[in-house]
């Protein structure tokens, strides 16, 4: 993960949990909307795809709904 310091608070810790990631997606969700992630944050996830399989997605490519948690596409 790529540390930036385009951040609400200072440069991006090297371990997000759930509730900096969902702060994150709602304060740029326009950003991500509209495709243009410039001045976003520079950072990915990895995710459970299948026991022992795990996936990779950039910033803007997933996204939180509700209580319903973690999204990606």
């Amino acid at each position: 993960m790529e540390e930036s310091k385009k951040l609400f608070y200072g440069p991006i810790p090297r371990v997000l949990n759930e509730d900096i990631l969902s702060f994150l997606c709602n304060k740029h969700k326009g950003e991500i909307g509209l495709g243009s992630k410039k001045d976003c944050p520079r950072m990915r996830i990895r995710y459970v795809m299948d026991k022992n399989r795990f996936g990779y997605a950039d910033f803007g490519d997933f996204f939180f709904w509700e209580d319903g948690g973690l999204y990606v596409w």
